[in-house]
C-alpha cells in the first residue's frame, strides 16, 4: 500500500506522517501546499497528475481541491479534522463517495451524518509521542518556563461580534449580552449557546455578513452566525475571564497572538505565540504545574489537540468539561475537569500544593496517550475503513 500526504497552507504540522511511517505504510509527501477552502482548477489538475500511482491520499483537515482531484481519479481520500466544525465540510466536494472523513467531535460527526455525507467516522485526536520524546528538557528549561498555570492559545478579542454590534439596536445587544452572561464559564452537557437567540437578532447579524461568506457555507443562517460570531465571542470572554482569575491567585503565563493587546489589561503574564509542535512548546507544557485547556465553544463534545500535546510530555492538564474528556480519560487520575471558575480555583489550589499528585496525574495521562491515543493507532484505524 502506498500513500501520498499533502500539507495545506494553513496547517504546517505533519504528525500524520509519523503514524504512517510507524505502521510501515510507504508514504510520500508532496511539495504542493493545497488550499483547504477554495477550489482552484490549476491546483486540482496538479493533484490529479501527482496521485495516479497511490492507493490513497491523506491530509489533516479537509481540502476541497484534494477531494475534487481524488473524485476525478477515483482514489480514496482520507481527511482527519482537528478543527470543529470545519467549514470546508459544508461544500459540495465533501459529498463525494471517494472521501473518508474523520471527525474528533461526536456532536459534529452527528451533524455531518445528518447532512448525508458518506463515509464519515469518529476518530479522537492523538499525541505524537515519538516527536515529543525527541525534545531534551533540562533543569534549566524547567526553571525558565516554570509557572503555576500556563495557557497556550488564541484569545480571539478581535472578532465579528464587535463589528456586528454596530448594526444591532439596544434591545438586540441586550439579548446578546444576556446570553453571554448566562453561559459564561459554565461548562456541562446542558450548557451551550446554540438555538438560544431570537430570529430577529440572528437575521440582523446575518444581514451584515459578506455575500461571499453567506454563499460559501451550505448551512442555515442561524448556525452560520452561531459558529462565526457567538461561539468565538463567548470563547474569548471565557478565556479572558478565567485567565484573569488564575492571574489573581496563581503565577499565570499566557502565550498568545498579539500579546500587546492584553498587556496592562490582564493580571497574568502575557507572552507571544509559540510555534505548533516546537521544542519550546513541549518545554512549556512540561514545566508548567498546570496546563489549561479552554475549548472553543464550537467544539461541542470533543477533546482538542492541545490536550494530547500536553499529555505527550507528561504535563498536567486542566480542562473545562467536555463530554468526551471524561469518556476518553479518567477524571482526577489522567485529567482534571472543571465546570465553572469556582471548581477550577479549588482544584488548581489543591494540585499546586500537592506536587506528587500532580506528577502522578501527568504520568498516567502520558501512559494513556502513549498506549492508546497515538498516531500509529489512529492512522491504522482510519486506513481500516477504506
Amino acid at each position: 500500500m502506498k500513500a501520498l500526504f499533502y500539507n495545506s497552507k494553513k496547517i504546517g504540522e505533519v504528525n500524520i506522517l509519523w503514524g504512517l511511517i510507524e505502521i510501515g505504510i510507504n508514504t510520500d509527501r508532496s511539495d504542493l501546499l493545497v488550499d483547504l477552502d477554495l477550489i482552484y482548477e490549476d491546483q486540482v489538475e496538479m493533484i490529479v497528475s501527482e496521485i495516479r500511482e497511490y492507493d490513497f491520499v491523506i491530509t489533516r483537515n479537509f481540502s476541497v481541491n484534494v477531494a475534487e482531484a481524488c473524485h476525478i481519479s477515483n482514489i480514496p481520500y482520507i481527511s482527519w479534522s482537528y478543527d470543529s466544525p470545519l467549514k470546508a465540510l459544508y461544500c459540495k466536494e465533501a459529498r463525494y463517495n471517494t472521501n473518508y472523513i474523520f471527525a474528533f467531535d461526536k456532536e459534529h460527526l452527528a451533524k455531518l451524518k445528518k447532512m448525508g455525507l458518506p463515509n464519515v467516522y469518529y476518530q479522537p485526536l492523538a499525541a505524537n509521542i515519538i516527536r515529543a520524546g525527541q525534545v531534551s528538557i533540562t533543569e534549566d528549561d524547567l526553571k525558565r518556563y516554570a509557572c503555576d498555570v500556563s495557557f497556550v492559545g488564541g484569545m480571539y478579542a478581535k472578532n465579528y461580534y464587535e463589528a456586528f454590534k454596530e448594526g444591532l439596536n439596544d434591545k438586540q445587544i441586550s439579548e446578546c449580552e444576556d446570553l453571554f452572561n448566562t453561559y459564561l464559564c459554565k461548562w456541562s452537557e446542558k450548557e451551550n449557546i446554540f438555538n438560544k437567540l431570537s430570529d430577529g437578532v440572528i437575521n440582523a447579524m446575518y444581514s451584515q455578513m459578506s455575500k461571499k461568506d453567506r454563499e460559501y457555507y451550505s448551512i442555515s443562517d442561524r448556525y452560520l452566525i452561531e459558529l462565526l460570531v457567538l461561539v468565538i465571542e463567548l470563547t474569548s470572554r471565557e478565556r479572558i475571564t478565567l485567565l484573569n482569575k488564575a492571574g489573581e491567585l496563581f503565577d499565570t503565563v499566557i502565550h498568545t497572538y498579539e500579546p500587546e493587546r492584553f498587556k496592562g489589561h490582564m493580571k497574568a503574564k502575557i507572552l507571544g505565540p509559540v510555534e505548533d509542535m516546537s521544542d519550546e512548546l513541549f518545554r512549556i507544557y512540561a514545566a508548567a504545574r498546570i496546563n489549561l485547556n479552554i475549548s472553543m465553544r464550537s467544539i461541542e463534545t470533543g477533546v482538542p489537540q492541545r490536550v494530547y500535546d500536553i499529555m505527550s510530555v507528561g504535563g498536567c492538564v486542566f480542562s473545562n468539561y467536555q463530554q468526551e474528556a471524561v469518556e476518553l480519560f479518567e477524571p482526577d487520575r489522567e485529567i482534571v475537569v472543571f465546570r465553572n471558575i469556582e471548581e477550577f480555583v479549588e482544584k488548581a489550589d489543591y494540585y499546586i500544593k500537592h506536587e506528587e499528585k500532580r506528577l502522578e496525574l501527568g504520568a498516567r495521562a502520558y501512559i494513556r496517550v502513549r498506549d492508546q491515543y497515538n498516531y500509529a493507532n489512529a492512522v491504522r484505524n482510519m486506513i481500516s475503513k477504506l
